[in-house]
């Protein structure tokens, strides 16, 4: 399995990617009307639409169909 490259931050609040970087309007023009992560003004991340309080966004990652239920 391949463990993605990430680290805890120094306020031990978030687990950061070192591989992926959020994208702003001007690098790649947001698709609207659909869910992905998005950073607002205000420095909060969460899943939703993009709109005016949005500064960054991603993509949803992609879940594993294969998940191990116990």
């Amino acid at each position: 399995m391949n463990v993605p490259k990430m680290r805890i931050s120094s306020d031990f609040e978030r687990c950061i990617s070192l591989e992926h970087f959020m994208l702003t309007p001007n690098e790649v023009t947001p698709p609207k009307g659909v869910d992905m992560l998005v950073t607002t003004k205000y420095g909060k991340t969460l899943i939703g639409k993009w709109d005016d309080d949005c500064v960054e966004w991603y993509p949803l990652p992609k879940r594993n169909k294969y998940r191990c239920i116990e």
